[in-house]
């Protein structure tokens, strides 16, 4: 005896369309039909003259006619979603299928540069690690030439200062002369 093999939880049953494209067909043929019974009853083909005996069944035939071509619009509008549903399905389990190769892609690129990569990146962290030594002695360097800068600033300035008060007379008005 043949064993089946047991259903995978993760699968979905195939949803299909389900009854919505037979529907459609049928739906389609009968609006045919009563149209062509329409037209045959509007018209004298000369051999045969319907006119008369189709008069009677004209109203329900107009009646199904336009019942049968809404079904069929509103069938066709079913199965276009029902579709589109199997087919956005079907396009999610190709982006995993997708996700899970490029997966399974690093994990082999990892395996085959798995010791170089880690060699790469020690090395790279010892490089970050003395340009950040570098950088922070560099700015010890220029704070400590700053600070010395601005005290000699500073001595240079009360030098100035000391030599200008002493040259200037105390007078306001011999100042003014001596500058207007």
């Amino acid at each position: 005896m043949a064993t089946k093999k047991p259903a995978k939880d993760d699968e979905k049953p195939n949803s299909g369309a389900g009854i919505w494209p037979l529907l459609r067909s049928i739906a389609i043929a009968m609006a045919v039909i009563g149209m062509v019974v329409l037209f045959v009853s509007a018209y004298d083909f000369g051999f045969i003259d319907l006119r008369y005996k189709m008069s009677m069944v004209t109203a329900p035939v107009i009646g199904i006619t336009a019942v049968m071509a809404i079904l069929a619009m509103f069938a066709t509008a079913k199965c276009s979603a029902a579709q589109r549903q199997d087919l956005e399905d079907a396009l999610q389990d190709m982006k995993v299928q997708a996700a899970l190769r490029a997966e399974n892609v690093e994990k082999k690129v990892e395996e085959y540069l798995g010791a170089e990569y880690n060699r790469l990146r020690t090395e790279n962290e010892a490089l970050q690690s003395s340009l950040e030594d570098v950088k922070k002695s560099e700015v010890e360097k220029l704070a400590e030439e700053n600070k010395f800068l601005k005290e000699l600033n500073e001595k240079l300035q009360s030098k100035i200062n000391a030599a200008t008060n002493g040259a200037l007379p105390d007078d306001d008005e011999e100042r003014t002369e001596l500058v207007g």
